[in-house]
């Protein structure tokens, strides 16, 4: 089932819901929150998640292969609310969500790029 929720700009999909999860495909090069190093979703989902009875997040990266998946729970015990303009986003930091897939290495990650 497709999950809609109202943003700022209007009514947008934000994923699919299969048995009790949320099902979202993200991109880490676009929707990771690098300054917090978290993950996030809009606040105004978790009350409906709740209502239809979602009590897990799933993210399927698209451009890393990884899958993350996080309890709703934790997501509202151990995240935080920011507002960029795009409505309330809850952010959970990613060592709050646990890997299921394997990442892709970023050849560049980690190394300075003066080194020889």
């Amino acid at each position: 089932m497709v999950f809609k929720v109202m943003t700022p700009q209007g009514v947008r999909i934000i994923g699919r819901i299969e048995g009790n999860t949320l099902i979202k495909t993200v991109k880490r090069s676009k929707h990771f929150h690098r300054k917090t190093k978290s993950w996030g979703i809009q606040l105004a989902a978790i009350p409906q998640l709740e209502q239809i009875g979602v009590t897990q997040i799933r993210l399927n990266i698209k451009d890393t292969g990884e899958a993350l998946t996080a309890p709703l729970q934790t997501l509202k015990t151990k995240g935080f609310v920011v507002d960029y303009g795009y409505g309330k986003q809850l952010l959970l930091p990613e060592k709050y969500w646990e890997a299921e897939g394997v990442k892709q290495l970023n050849l560049f990650e980690g190394v300075a790029l003066w080194q020889v």
